[in-house]
């Protein structure tokens, strides 16, 4: 059976508007969140949208993907949160996971566009309306890839910082320093300038920075 013989997934809007709508929240993420708690409701949320994944679903997996919601009592007052780390890592893992294994997202979503043709069957039109598509997934494919170097930065800097607990050494400043310094990197050109930059203003050699993250 070649490729054109393949059955066309039925599709299932409820069950594509809701993949889009978790990457629309990747797509709104910022570097920052992974050193922040949220407190407002972003982890309840998260959980609601992967019940109605599994109910459309049947896919028992998915329950992987919840995240566990932390309780604190501060001052006498209580509240619910969620660690950003976890929780970018969470809903990247499910928008990941969608993307591998459902046949309709990824024939609908990420798949090879499909033409749709308007009335007066304009090439032009159609060309247009697949290269837009092709763009607007290619910026959500990058950001969900640059805010998983995030994550994973951030539990090796994590890492490191217990591996050097003296805080006088260079390798717990550079440790430090990247972690609050991250939220300004773009892209993942911008956060290996990030490193160098960093660890020279700690006194680390940039190999040794590199070496100590795993990336050299």
């Amino acid at each position: 059976m070649n490729d054109e013989d393949e059955i066309t997934p039925q599709r299932n809007d409820s069950l594509i508007n809701l993949y889009e709508l978790l990457s629309s929240l990747i797509t709104s993420l910022t570097p920052s969140i992974t050193t922040n708690i949220l407190r407002d409701g972003s982890g309840e949320k998260l959980n609601r949208y992967i019940d109605e994944l599994k109910s459309l679903t049947t896919d028992k997996k998915l329950e992987d993907f919840k995240i566990p919601i932390l309780h604190r009592t501060l001052n006498s007052k209580s509240y619910d949160y969620v660690r950003g780390e976890a929780y970018v890592r969470q809903l990247t893992g499910v928008v990941n996971y969608l993307h591998k294994v459902n046949k309709v997202i990824g024939y609908y979503c990420l798949g090879p566009p499909k033409p749709q043709f308007n009335k007066t069957g304009s090439s032009h039109t159609i060309n247009n309306n697949l290269n837009a598509e092709q763009q607007t997934q290619q910026s959500t494919n990058v950001q969900i890839e640059f805010t998983q170097s995030i994550v994973t930065l951030t539990e090796s800097l994590t890492n490191l910082e217990h591996e050097y607990p003296d805080e006088t050494s260079k390798e717990n400043k550079f440790a430090k320093a990247l972690k609050k310094s991250l939220s300004t990197a773009k892209d993942s050109l911008g956060i290996v300038a990030l490193i160098l930059q960093v660890a020279g203003a700690v006194g680390l050699d940039p190999h040794t920075a590199l070496k100590l993250l795993k990336l050299g």
